[in-house]
């Protein structure tokens, strides 16, 4: 990678950067995929921000300086001095972050052990299932109303 390249790219268009649309869409399309709807405040589960913070925290827990930390957050020193200081060389950045990979990835997750037809008989079956909760919810609704 080189400055200026693009960290998301769209696969189109051969390596221009995405679109803060683009990159928004593609957050809806995976809790749609997973089945997660947004809270009444509109809300989706999966956003970019809890990513920024997952990344920030696994690094946090890992034992990353706080200088490397910000800088791979993109943000700025708020120390002037220390910023002055402070030059980071990408390929020192690139061996650092490799040391902390590991520490970046979901472990013990479910993610990739089903297949498309289990996840889709899974949904099948909960869909089911709340609507036989949905109909026992509206017959109790109707014993009370009768007692």
């Amino acid at each position: 990678m080189e400055d200026g390249d693009a960290l998301f790219s769209r696969y189109q268009s051969g390596g221009d950067h995405m679109s803060t649309m683009a990159i928004q869409h593609s957050y809806r399309e995976l809790n749609r995929f997973l089945g997660w709807v947004p809270d009444e405040g509109g809300f989706y589960k999966a956003t970019s921000h809890m990513m920024r913070k997952f990344f920030n925290t696994q690094l946090i827990n890992a034992g990353m300086p706080w200088e490397i930390r910000e800088h791979m957050m993109g943000h700025k020193l708020k120390d002037r001095v220390r910023e002055a200081y402070f030059l980071a060389d990408p390929n020192e950045l690139r061996k650092i972050y490799l040391r902390y990979i590991e520490h970046l990835s979901v472990k013990d997750s479910t993610a990739g052990k089903y297949s498309q037809d289990e996840i889709r008989e899974l949904q099948r079956q909960n869909s089911k299932l709340c609507e036989t909760v949905a109909e026992m919810k509206r017959e109790l609704k109707e014993l009370k109303g009768e007692v």
